[in-house]
């Protein structure tokens, strides 16, 4: 999270500075000193332009994560993660928590959205030690594999009902 509010800011200070260099070139164009600045404003432009849209998908992101964190049904740390398409399984950053709600998973700084912009949740499939979840749209299908510690049958049921309730997916238990 921490790691998303900071590439939100950096964007929107590199874009802020663009434009306080756009006026100034601006300021500079117009008197006879400075034949340069006509050369320098396309190319401010178009920085100030690409780092405006750049901050814009941050912050989206951010809000995203936001949106992530406060609606969420578990929170867990992984042992282990796995997107399919990778091919391997990469073991997690010491401290590194994964929260999981109806909007979509936060995994580090990694969002993975859900029932946002047409990529639905299809399933989710929850083991002795493992959360698997199958989202997408049309032939885009992916599957993520959280290993994470093991949880009495009684907070199950409780993750169980909330994915229920606020998903429409009902959880495969995978026993054994």
């Amino acid at each position: 999270m921490k790691a998303i509010r900071r590439q939100a800011w950096s964007f929107a200070l590199a874009a802020g500075l663009c434009v306080v260099a756009l006026v100034w070139v601006c300021f500079q164009a117009a008197s006879v000193q400075a034949p340069y600045a006509r050369l320098l404003l396309p190319a401010l432009i178009a920085a100030a332009a690409a780092l405006a849209t750049l901050a814009a998908r941050a912050h989206k992101s951010l809000r995203a994560a936001e949106l992530i964190i406060e609606n969420q049904i578990l929170q867990i740390r992984p042992v282990l993660t796995d997107t399919e398409g990778c091919g391997q399984a990469a073991e997690p950053p010491a401290g590194m928590q994964v929260f999981i709600s109806c909007f979509g998973i936060l995994v580090g700084s990694e969002i993975i959205t859900f029932n946002q912009g047409g990529a639905q949740l299809k399933a989710v499939e929850i083991g002795c030690d493992s959360i698997s979840f199958v989202y997408g749209m049309g032939e885009r299908i992916q599957k993520t594999h959280l290993l994470r510690p093991a949880i009495d049958s009684e907070e199950l049921a409780g993750i169980v009902e909330r994915f229920r309730y606020e998903t429409g997916v009902i959880p495969t238990i995978i026993t054994g």
